[in-house]
């Protein structure tokens, strides 16, 4: 740097060159700090050495003189508005020839997030709670409506400051909700996305004040855990600090309510962020028969059901359902889908729709170009189960004067376009850790075990079934065990179960708990349960419990694993204190004798189930044909009668649940090897004889 071919050195380029440039760069640049501008901007004012080539040698001196520059502008500012005047006889100029056409690799300029205070306002809303009566529970309407009338519309006379936080998954309303009460009391609302704000006190004043000019308001904070994201750990606790002693308690009595919204689970918030909010409101998922009703709405256009007060608009295309597929079925196959997931499975049901009814109107046989001659002023649609030939062209429908009536036909669902719809369209909540559906496994296919299928019927099925007279009753509904060797089916077990009593299936692996950090693994068990409250009801299954629940008087256990023991047996506990929600636990393990005591008592893992391989030529037969549905899928050669071969043969004694699918597999693997369509008997044997060489 001391060498720059024109005799000048370090502190000659800085004071002659670099400081001005960095005045000027200052005044008039987003992001005042960004070298990677400065430099790209000494390059442009082409009055210095410096180009792309030696960008290198000049980028240290670069960064000492903006770094001076900004120090004095922080204890002198300078308005960005004032207009720069250089002098350019100050320091001489270069005629050197920089590159223009190639172009440094630049970040992104930032937002200019001191701005952000300024460009929000309050502003009214039109929806009501009565838009949205059949998506969101009538509970959190009545909640959020009686905590916005208490506290901007009378007074409560207590010093409390007004604030909720609501949280709940991805696309489930809670921003229509807080949206809709507004228009309900005729309240105004302010809404700032916490990200843009930055992380000290002055722009949060600004927009308090802001808040109070225009009470009664509300104002929502959107994405309020990108508090902690966007700064340290301590400094969110600086912020949160700031915020309660200077601005929450001023905020009582002023005609403004804060509403925090969040996507996060509570127990994954920091302490600091919960303490801002004095009341919580929590979304749960959507249940089989708001999905219904949603589905009802949005496929059959069902004017009972109206979520927006927008009108819809009279060309749309009705969707309708094929003869072999219902709402129901839809409801059913749409576990985890909030309203935002139903209505982007709809557009894309309509889409796919529309393509497959252009591409049917063409006659040309070439599938890569069957859009290039077609007719779009007409089409032959159905109507009433009848074939219509429809004119879409602006001359017939004046010649019919039918202008102002535009034409509508239906778009038939198949269950094909459905399907490929659903592999398209994922519920949002499915990105989070854990992901709550409803599993596709039935009782069919698990084969024996009914000893075991009758005391899960007594433990569960009889308090689902009759939750009222189980509440009467005051029936604990504890958990369950299940311990067994490997590969006998105590998953299969698990789901079989969840899916007949139509309970959310919350799947744990017991290592992905542990986390090496202190506190985060107790954190991860309240977020588990945290989740399975907010989606009941819920089945928590707990695979390879004995990883998170070690014996605490052994060698092994350390500290932290005697306080995630500890945490797991207070979640347990508090299943039963919150008797009005329905979250049921089921642990497996071939360790039982690894986990410690305390949670094997009863009220809590008190029912223990041994899962044994299946003993006899019954029970072998009944998985055999469970996992070939009944020598269907795939076929079978002679059908049963070759499974009850295989099934009566010595060598399939002592198999587990695993291994006989593991030998059908193999089978499998000699059909297709010997181009079979089918499962021969000789396959089954020579697998078998295979396994045990």
């Amino acid at each position: 740097m001391n060498d720059t071919g024109c005799g000048y050195g370090s502190p000659q380029i800085q004071r002659a060159y670099l400081i001005p440039l960095a005045e000027q760069f200052v005044k008039i640049s987003v992001d005042s700090s960004s070298v990677d501008e400065f430099s790209d901007y000494i390059i442009r004012d082409k009055s210095t050495s410096c180009n792309r080539s030696n960008m290198k040698l000049w980028r240290k001196d670069a960064c000492k003189a903006l770094r001076l520059v900004n120090t004095r502008t922080m204890i002198s500012p300078v308005t960005k508005d004032s207009p720069v005047m250089v002098d350019e006889s100050e320091f001489p100029k270069l005629d050197m020839s920089v590159d223009l056409d190639r172009k440094l690799p630049r970040k992104r300029s930032r937002m200019n997030l001191e701005s952000t205070a300024e460009s929000i306002s309050a502003r009214c809303v039109s929806s009501t709670l009565s838009d949205i009566r059949h998506t969101v529970p009538v509970d959190l309407r009545r909640q959020i409506k009686s905590f916005l009338a208490c506290h901007l519309l009378s007074d409560i006379g207590l010093p409390v400051w007004p604030s909720l936080l609501i949280n709940g998954p991805p696309f489930c309303g809670k921003t229509t909700l807080i949206e809709a009460a507004c228009g309900t009391l005729g309240l105004k609302i302010i809404t700032v996305s916490v990200g843009t704000v930055p992380s000290s006190i002055r722009p949060w004043m600004d927009i308090f004040t802001q808040a109070k000019n225009s009470s009664p308001c509300v104002l929502h904070l959107d994405d309020i855990e990108s508090m902690e994201k966007h700064s340290s750990p301590v400094g969110t606790f600086r912020l949160t600090c700031l915020l309660k002693s200077q601005l929450l308690k001023d905020m009582v009595n002023s005609g403004v309510v804060l509403i925090g919204e969040t996507r996060s689970l509570l127990a994954s918030l920091p302490q600091s962020i919960l303490d801002l909010f004095t009341q919580k409101l929590t979304f749960g998922m959507l249940n089989e028969a708001h999905r219904l009703r949603l589905l009802q709405q949005y496929l059959l256009d069902d004017t009972d059901f109206i979520i927006s007060p927008k009108p819809v608009s009279s060309n749309s295309h009705q969707l309708q359902l094929s003869e072999n597929l219902t709402c129901l079925e839809l409801a059913r196959r749409t576990p985890g889908y909030e309203i935002g997931d139903l209505i982007r499975l709809v557009a894309h049901l309509k889409m796919a729709c529309l393509t497959s009814k252009l591409n049917d109107v063409n006659d040309d046989d070439d599938a890569n170009d069957n859009l290039n001659n077609l007719d779009t002023n007409s089409m032959e649609c159905v109507k009433n189960g009848q074939k219509v030939h429809v004119n879409f062209s602006i001359e017939s429908r004046v010649a019919d004067n039918s202008v102002s009536e535009p034409v509508t036909y239906p778009l038939i669902v198949t269950r094909e376009i459905v399907d490929q719809a659903l592999v398209f369209v994922v519920p949002a909540v499915k990105n989070t850790a854990e992901f709550v559906t409803i599993p596709d496994v039935t009782w069919a296919d698990v084969g024996g075990l009914e000893t075991t299928r009758q005391q899960l019927y007594n433990r569960f099925m009889l308090l689902i079934d009759d939750w009222e007279r189980a509440q009467v009753l005051h029936r604990r509904s504890g958990g369950v065990l299940l311990e067994g060797p490997p590969g006998c089916g105590k998953t299969l077990v698990a789901k079989a179960l969840s899916n007949q009593a139509g309970l959310n299936f919350l799947s744990v692996k017991g290592p992905e708990v542990l986390n090496k950090f202190q506190g985060e693994s107790e954190r991860r068990i309240r977020e588990i349960f945290e989740r399975a409250r907010a989606c009941q009801p819920c089945l928590i299954f707990f695979d390879e419990i004995d990883a998170i629940c070690p014996r605490r008087d052994s060698d092994e256990s350390t500290g932290s694993r005697v306080s995630l023991v500890n945490q797991l047996l207070v979640e347990l506990d508090g299943i039963d204190k919150h008797r009005s929600g329905r979250v049921f636990v089921v642990g497996a393990t071939n360790r039982k004798d690894m986990i410690d005591p305390a949670i094997l008592r009863p009220g809590r893992l008190g029912l223990h189930l041994m899962i044994n391989p299946p003993s006899n030529v019954k029970e072998r037969l009944s998985v055999l044909s469970a996992c070939t549905r009944s020598a269907t899928t795939p076929r079978i050669e002679n059908g049963m009668l070759s499974l009850e071969l295989i099934a009566n043969d010595s060598r399939t004694e002592r198999m587990s649940g695993a291994d006989l699918e593991n030998l059908l597999e193999l089978a499998k693997q000699k059909a297709q090897i010997a181009r079979q369509d089918f499962v021969s008997q000789a396959n089954l044997l020579d697998a078998l004889s295979e396994l045990h060489k």
